[in-house]
């Protein structure tokens, strides 16, 4: 009987410990926060004609997410998920069959921008969607641990005088812990 006893004993305790950790992780997760945010950058360009057919251009600014909820929390981050990165070409002025390319360099992380024609792209409407999974997941690395950081915009143009604005949007997820 003793046996028994002592045997229903530890089933309990290790039933009881179990459910313990379990409830401890739901209640974790129930004091993370996700916070979305949008980080939209407008890059204007200004590309002169020349003496070559194809003229170089590159931009620098420093980007950051701009949510007051995030920034104040930033030793608080538990994720930073990237749900979407695109672009798309706005004020476009100049040659109408200019034909531009290049890279897009966020924190040391490069991109490619394949040749287009950012008239047609704008009159089309076109949002061009960055897929590249480890491009997205180590400008998210760089986004949760950075405040700022550095963005390079870097092509060639093809028949130019041609200006464009290039607006840059990143759809974030912050998962915060215990807000």
């Amino acid at each position: 009987m003793k046996k028994s006893q002592h045997v229903l004993k530890n089933l309990f305790l290790c039933l009881f410990t179990i459910a313990l950790v379990i409830s401890c992780d739901e209640v974790e997760e129930l004091t993370q926060v996700d916070i979305d945010n949008t980080i939209t950058e407008n890059i204007s360009v200004q590309v002169a004609a020349g003496d070559e057919d194809i003229q170089s251009f590159s931009k620098s600014m420093t980007i950051g997410i701009d949510n007051q909820e995030i920034n104040n929390n930033r030793d608080k981050i538990e994720g930073l998920v990237i749900n979407a990165m695109s672009y798309t070409f706005k004020n476009v002025n100049g040659n109408e069959e200019a034909l531009v390319s290049g890279s897009l360099n966020i924190g040391g992380k490069i991109v490619t921008i394949d040749q287009t024609n950012p008239l047609e792209d704008q009159v089309n409407q076109i949002v061009t969607q960055i897929q590249d999974p480890s491009f997205l997941n180590d400008v998210a690395v760089l986004l949760k641990n950075n405040e700022s950081i550095d963005l390079i915009l870097t092509g060639n143009a093809e028949n130019a005088p041609v200006d464009f604005t290039m607006e840059l949007k990143l759809d974030v997820t912050a998962t915060v812990e215990g807000l």
